[in-house]
């Protein structure tokens, strides 16, 4: 297969698009993304989504994409406090992992 075709050369901006169109589908209505990094705390995730059994936070990553330590640093405290909270690359959209997980906290349907 090609490296299109694996996803590998997805942006993280198309992943988090592919993403988007996910959480729609599962009709999770609350979605936030920090637009501005460069205004916000250093490492803070980029995606929180809050579904009607649960919320998900979420740092985007592409396969090649480096998390940092700061990034590392608040998805620990997240986890220490009980939350769900992880990165996603491109390889989990294909691997169904990113769907299994927001359909998890979306409404469920006997339709999808």
């Amino acid at each position: 297969m090609s490296a299109e075709l694996l996803g590998t050369d997805m942006s993280e901006k198309e992943l988090d698009t592919k993403i988007e169109e996910i959480r729609v589908g599962y009709r999770i209505k609350l979605s936030y993304h920090t637009h501005r990094s460069d205004r916000s705390e250093k490492g803070f995730p980029d995606r929180f989504y809050l579904g009607r059994y649960g919320l998900l936070i979420r740092e985007l990553k592409t396969d090649t994409g480096i998390v940092t330590p700061e990034q590392l640093e608040w998805i620990a405290e997240f986890k220490r406090l009980g939350l769900d909270a992880d990165v996603w690359r491109t390889a989990d959209l294909f691997s169904g992992r990113i769907d299994r997980e927001l359909r998890a906290i979306g409404v469920r349907s006997p339709f999808r």
